[in-house]
């Protein structure tokens, strides 16, 4: 397997998408390639530290505090007209 092809199927990799044979040979390729290993390690760990993100995010409220809002981004209370 080419690093072209380590690339391209690295989505499929991660997701369990590959069958046997090719998977044997992205893994061999690994074992043999330090580029490319390092390119999944980057992944893998990009991977993670989104999957922490996400969650945090997922944890905050559905809106947030206005005063908090104008804290951060020092933008005038909006009034509202009728």
């Amino acid at each position: 397997m080419t690093c072209r092809a380590v690339n391209k199927l690295l989505m499929d990799f991660f997701q369990g998408k590959l069958a046997q044979a090719q998977r044997r040979s992205f893994q061999d390729h690994l074992s043999d390639c330090a580029e490319c290993k390092a390119m999944v390690r980057a992944h893998r760990k990009t991977m993670r530290i989104g999957k922490r993100v996400f969650k945090a995010h997922k944890a905050l409220p559905p809106t947030q505090p206005e005063e908090m809002i104008r804290a951060i981004f020092g933008t005038p209370k909006v009034t509202k007209r009728a």
